[in-house]
């Protein structure tokens, strides 16, 4: 025979998981939208670096290039050409030899 009062415990502890998903999935829609932009951004750079397959030292380079022209997405980059010859360009004393040589090679992989 169930007792009444045992029947609501049941109750009470099928609920609480239940509360504790809902309370999470309104936290998770209230939150920043700009963390989760941020993260789709992350997620199309890596996607691009390793369609382009480029290298963990030559995404550096990219990263640094994208700060030094003021650009807040650098996965910008890989869509305009022109873009990232300007990038290029307004980067370019912050660059060693060494780097610069390896933008020409990074332009021709991203571009042809």
């Amino acid at each position: 025979m169930i007792h009444p009062g045992s029947l609501t415990s049941y109750a009470v502890l099928a609920a609480v998981p239940i509360l504790a998903a809902l309370a999470g999935y309104a936290v998770y829609c209230y939150s920043d939208p700009e963390q989760r932009r941020i993260g789709a951004s992350e997620r199309l750079w890596n996607q691009l670096c390793r369609l382009h397959r480029i290298s963990y030292h030559h995404q550096t380079l990219l990263h640094t290039i994208a700060e030094n022209s003021d650009i807040d997405n650098p996965a910008i980059l890989f869509v305009l050409p022109d873009r990232f010859d300007q990038a290029v360009a307004d980067a370019d004393d912050q660059l060693t030899a060494a780097e610069k040589q390896a933008v020409g090679l990074l332009r021709r992989q991203m571009f042809e």
